[in-house]
């Protein structure tokens, strides 16, 4: 947009150029003073959650993604396309952090993707979150009601069957 292409990025070219890290609270400032807080906070959170998947800082990125998808929760509500998003955030989050905060704070993301459009890959994420965190036998039963929902899909038995013998299961595993 353009608050990020005349406030944000030429900030963070001129730091990635001098290979050091972007001086998020100047773009913060920067933006906040042309526009209004509620700009600064999610162009700033999204472009340093950007940058942050750019340099592969997946600490930064989970932090700052996070904040991103929190800013939109009141408003994605129902409906397939916002269970994809949260489906899909709460995924990104898996794939990327190994910290289980933050898999514990994507958890409703996903319950919120399984409420209003049950699939069986949404499921899928659900019952591996509750598995990462420990939730093995509640886990167990929503990995079956994939393979109900889904009975062909091999990726889903094999979930099942790992889950079943305490083996790992999800993204990165």
């Amino acid at each position: 947009g353009i608050i990020e292409n005349e406030i944000a990025q030429p900030i963070i070219e001129k730091a990635t150029k001098l290979k050091l890290a972007p001086d998020w609270t100047a773009i913060h400032s920067a933006i906040r003073n042309q526009y209004n807080q509620r700009y600064a906070d999610r162009v700033t959170n999204i472009e340093h959650a950007n940058w942050a998947s750019d340099h592969e800082h997946w600490d930064e990125w989970t932090k700052y993604f996070i904040l991103t998808q929190d800013a939109d929760w009141d408003r994605l509500l129902s409906g397939h396309a916002n269970a994809f998003k949260w489906n899909n955030a709460a995924w990104a989050v898996m794939t990327y952090s190994k910290d289980t905060s933050a898999w514990r704070h994507v958890l409703p993301w996903s319950e919120r993707a399984v409420l209003a459009d049950p699939v069986a890959y949404w499921i899928d994420t659900y019952a591996i979150l509750q598995y990462w965190l420990g939730n093995k036998a509640l886990a167990i039963q929503w990995e079956t009601i994939v393979t109900k929902l889904a009975p062909t899909a091999t990726e889903f038995i094999e979930n099942l069957e790992k889950m079943k013998k305490n083996q790992p299961v999800g993204p990165g595993k």
